[in-house]
């Protein structure tokens, strides 16, 4: 039986003004590819039903998507914010702390990677450009997303490091916020050259990795992205033959 795969949508305005909810069609291939089934689960469902679909799934992913409100951990310029979505915070928030009670394999990308360490009390970077104003740009401009912009250093005995190897490896990058201090219990597992973190993970945890890159954009070109999908998907997989 192939493993459901929990993924929560982003909500958004499209062109006529009707709320629409998103998730890049990389990332559902990608799940796909490796062996998952992707479940869906929108803004706005009833907390019932959302209940009832937690039971069925043996992963959660967590994509990227909208900032999260600064006032929430620090103040930062309106300015800065990239449309923040209150609605899309809590149904994260609640459904990371089900899976982590659960031990549920869970997958943090960008805004999920943050959200990891979020719950395990870490901070954030809410702006590069004026937190860390001598880090390379990670959010340029007219970069097509599968284009890889810079590499990350793999932290020798890591959960990253026993799925892609200790060598580094090149990814994609389109960010301004990111974590600071990964949080309570949470090992910085990779780095980019200017220090900015790119991965973390649990070890408490059987699997709760998170990337600040987009793997989905990548793993049909490169090896390390694709492996952490399949890894994350192995995860799920034995999940569901322990509770089986």
């Amino acid at each position: 039986m192939k493993p459901l795969i929990l993924i929560t949508l982003s909500p958004d305005i499209d062109d006529s003004g009707r709320r629409v909810h998103d998730v890049p069609d990389s990332i559902i291939r990608a799940v796909e590819d490796a062996g998952g089934v992707p479940v869906l689960l929108p803004v706005g469902i009833e907390l019932e039903a959302a209940q009832a679909v937690l039971t069925q799934v043996q992963g959660l992913l967590l994509p990227g998507g909208w900032d999260f409100e600064g006032h929430r951990y620090r103040p930062v310029a309106a300015a800065h914010l990239n449309n923040p979505e209150p609605e899309l915070d809590a149904l994260d928030f609640a459904i990371f702390q089900w899976a982590r009670d659960q031990k549920v394999p869970t997958l943090g990308i960008c805004r999920g990677m943050q959200l990891i360490s979020l719950e395990h009390e870490g901070d954030m970077h809410l702006h590069l450009p004026e937190d860390l104003p001598e880090a390379e740009e990670h959010k340029p401009a007219n970069v097509p997303h599968h284009q890889t912009v810079h590499e990350v250093a793999v932290k020798p005995g890591t959960l990253l490091a026993s799925i892609v190897g200790e060598q580094p490896f090149r990814v994609n990058s389109r960010h301004h916020q990111a974590v600071r201090h990964p949080g309570e219990g949470v090992v910085v597992s990779g780095t980019a050259p200017d220090g900015v973190i790119e991965a973390i993970e649990v070890p408490s945890q059987p699997f709760m990795l998170g990337v600040q890159f987009h793997p989905e954009d990548l793993y049909r070109t490169e090896p390390t992205s694709r492996k952490l999908f399949e890894a994350f998907i192995a995860a799920a997989r034995a999940y569901n033959n322990r509770h089986a």
